[in-house]
């Protein structure tokens, strides 16, 4: 359930309302100016944010999780009933995702015949076993099972930020007008009685653009939000 979705966004970006931590004001415009990164070693290459994308085209990128500008993931991790030593391990971790997305036939249960949006993850960390999962965005439930969260039921679809209902995940996403520029994916987990949300896209993170997930898990009345910020690594 750990995802990403990347390629050129246009150059000028509404900002619109307040990141999930408060860092940023209210609506404004801002042009954004194509970073120029050196290139000299793989330690500055991993720390660079994402370069200029939009949300929904064929790509092939990897990133990694930035421990620096991430929120702590263990609260969600422990209120979704994982271990001590496993959250631990997850959290410590430097965690890669490895991401192709293209348009594709959609997989069962969908009988539809038209193309949909496919995206094709491998999660890897040092220490852990990688995850791997198959994602079609045409908001059909499908389940998915891994040793991390066990079998839960997902689905996720396009989106514009007027379309999410929650204030935590509509927070600071920098997003076209009423274009579907962002992605929701919900997984529940029956059996651990547990929901996540995620909404997807890119934020403006210490005056940088950088891809972004906000995170809601949510268990009977209890409710875990954070955020995770991404590098590019290429």
């Amino acid at each position: 359930m750990w995802l990403v979705t990347l390629a050129s966004l246009p150059r000028k970006r509404r900002q619109s309302g307040s990141d999930p931590q408060g860092r940023h004001g209210g609506p404004h415009e801002q042009d954004h100016q194509e970073p120029q990164w050196p290139m000299d070693d793989g330690e500055t290459r991993a720390r660079r944010p994402v370069p200029d994308s939009r949300i929904r085209t064929n790509d092939s990128r990897s990133v990694q999780q930035s421990k620096k500008l991430s929120d702590s993931m263990e609260p969600g991790l422990a209120l979704q009933g994982i271990g001590f030593f496993v959250r631990k391990g997850i959290c410590m971790a430097t965690i890669t995702l490895s991401v192709e997305q293209y348009e594709g036939t959609p997989r069962p249960p969908s009988t539809a015949e038209g193309p949909v949006w496919r995206i094709d993850s491998t999660q890897s960390a040092a220490g852990l076993s990688s995850t791997s999962e198959q994602r079609c965005v045409d908001d059909t439930p499908r389940e998915q099972t891994d040793w991390v969260f066990g079998t839960v039921e997902g689905r996720s679809h396009w989106i514009t930020v007027d379309e999410v209902d929650d204030a935590y995940l509509a927070g600071g996403w920098i997003f076209d007008g009423d274009d579907k520029t962002l992605l929701r994916a919900i997984a529940v987990n029956k059996t651990a009685g547990w929901t996540a949300t995620q909404v997807w896209g890119f934020q403006m993170v210490d005056d940088e653009r950088r891809y972004c997930r906000n995170v809601v898990i949510e268990k009977g009345d209890e409710r875990v939000n954070f955020r995770i910020v991404y590098d590019y690594v290429g």
